[in-house]
Parts: structure tokens; C-alpha cells; sequence
């Protein structure tokens, strides 16, 4: 299963189990694939609950890719859609934002630096 997600401690079984529903779409065969907005309508009939209370829940839920992760600091992809999830070779060398910002302050990888050190110019 690729689809990882983080839950608030707020959320009882039922809910847990409608918001796993909604991230692990099920394709049913002979049929095309469908829009997010149907997968809601089906959660929400299958569920009995409206659009809004839906959102609330999975409002306390963070999905996430196991399979796609930051090259840097090894996070998880976030995802945000669960009819769509993005094909894994379209991010082989992807960076979170996080990874980005702090590369972007200037900071120099340690490595690199030192590989590229001369004997002489090492203080010590």
C-alpha cells in the first residue's frame, strides 16, 4: 500500500475507516476512471454523511506516497488528491520545500566541501 496517512488522536474508528476509504480509491472494473467529485458523492452516500462533515474529518488526516520521498531528508510526498496519485517516475529526484528553503539560506553541503578541500587548506 503507497498511500501512508497521519491521523489526529481526535478521530474514532469510524471516521478513521471513512477517511481511509477516501484515500484508497477503489476502481471498479469495466468502468472508467472516476472524478474526485464522484469518489466524494460515494464516500459520503457509503458513509451517510454530508460534504462538510467529510471534510472535517479528513481535515485531521495527512496523506502521504510511500513511494516518492525527498531526495535530501527522505520525507514523504503529501498528496492531495486521491484519484490522481502522481506516477513515481515523474518525481525520481524531487525535493521537499523544506529541503529547498534551507539549501536556498546558503548552507553548504559538507560533503561536497570537503571533497573538494585542499590538504593544505585544512586548518587542522
Amino acid at each position: 500500500m503507497r498511500v501512508r496517512l497521519l491521523t489526529n488522536n481526535m478521530l474514532n474508528g469510524y471516521s478513521l475507516k471513512m477517511c481511509q476509504d477516501y484515500w484508497q480509491p477503489f476502481n471498479y472494473p469495466n468502468q472508467p476512471p472516476f472524478s474526485l467529485e464522484w469518489h466524494i458523492k460515494h464516500i459520503c452516500h457509503h458513509y451517510d454523511v454530508t460534504s462538510e462533515e467529510l471534510i472535517t474529518r479528513l481535515s485531521m488526516v495527512k496523506a502521504y506516497d510511500s513511494y516518492i520521498r525527498c531526495d535530501t531528508c527522505g520525507k514523504m510526498y503529501e498528496l492531495n488528491n486521491p484519484c490522481k496519485l502522481p506516477k513515481q517516475d515523474d518525481f525520481m529526484s524531487w525535493q521537499c520545500d523544506d529541503c529547498k528553503i534551507f539549501k536556498q539560506k546558503g548552507v553548504i553541503n559538507l560533503h561536497s566541501f570537503l571533497v573538494n578541500i585542499e590538504d593544505d587548506d585544512c586548518p587542522f
